[in-house]
């Protein structure tokens, strides 16, 4: 046996390579082995396929992670945020797509692949308010790759529980999104909608609820007055005669509902978002 890493690229064809339980990357030589060896060998490894490129260590913590294996989360800023991403099969490989977007951020992204042509960016960032904008980047990818892409970008995250929450809802919201939308770029919060079409049980709706909300779902102050603003049809006025506030003092908590996780209860899109996830009862 050999590692990915010691083998050229042009003897890589000459290897079957599998995935180690270390996440290691290893080879067999095809003309080494018979068929049935290669079937036992599929059993208890997993296949490589060797136009993905080698996971980094990050990726490899993220895997590890995402899977329960570790409980360790792996950032080092103070942000994160995950963005799913599809493009056309077979029109470029994934050493290609990770290449160009590692040259936009000027670092190495890691990117969790689901195929060939579809998978996840996870976005370390220290400043949410200058995170990238996909609407920018997305013209000069399609335009240097020659491909249509799309992506749906998730809300940014703190804490362990934030990331499995927001990656559960990526990962099925894209299988969803990137079907019925020729959107190039979505946010989470537009996928709602569609995702709730397919996962409407009262966990499902809970969940989103508290990847919207994050740490003030349990804040019954916050709740009642979102549940309010969305009954009285987002009127301001109406919203803060019902609670017995001034306006002024409705529009602060409002706004600071925005800056704490990004959710303007103001736009009706983020509206609507929450009144589907079962905040609002009906």
């Amino acid at each position: 046996m050999t590692f990915y890493s010691e083998v050229s690229e042009d003897e890589q064809a000459q290897y079957a390579w599998f995935m180690s339980g270390t996440e290691e990357v290893i080879g067999v030589l095809k003309e080494q082995i018979t068929h049935k060896e290669l079937a036992i060998l599929q059993t208890f490894l997993t296949p490589y396929e060797v136009q993905f490129p080698v996971l980094t260590d990050k990726e490899k913590q993220w895997h590890a992670f995402l899977q329960k294996e570790t409980t360790s989360l792996p950032v080092t800023k103070s942000s994160f945020r995950f963005v799913a991403f599809s493009f056309k099969r077979n029109q470029i490989n994934p050493t290609q797509f990770k290449n160009a977007i590692c040259e936009l951020f000027a670092y190495e992204v890691p990117i969790l692949w689901k195929s060939e042509y579809e998978g996840i960016i996870v976005e370390e960032i220290e400043n949410e308010e200058e995170c990238t904008s996909y609407e920018q980047i997305i013209d000069i990818l399609m335009s240097d790759l020659y491909v249509k892409i799309q992506f749906l970008v998730g809300p940014f995250n703190h804490t362990k529980s934030d990331a499995h929450l927001a990656h559960h809802f990526i990962e099925q919201a894209s299988l969803i999104i990137f079907e019925h939308s020729n959107k190039s770029v979505m946010t989470y919060i537009e996928a709602v909608p569609y995702y709730l079409i397919y996962h409407n049980d009262a966990s499902d709706r809970k969940n989103v609820q508290e990847m919207m909300l994050q740490e003030l779902t349990d804040d019954e102050e916050l709740l009642k007055m979102i549940e309010t603003f969305i009954d009285q049809n987002l009127n301001l006025s109406e919203t803060a005669k019902v609670l017995h506030l001034h306006r002024n003092s409705l529009q602060y908590r409002i706004d600071r509902l925005y800056e704490k996780v990004g959710i303007d209860i103001r736009n009706f899109h983020h509206a609507i978002a929450l009144y589907l996830s079962g905040l609002v009862k009906r």
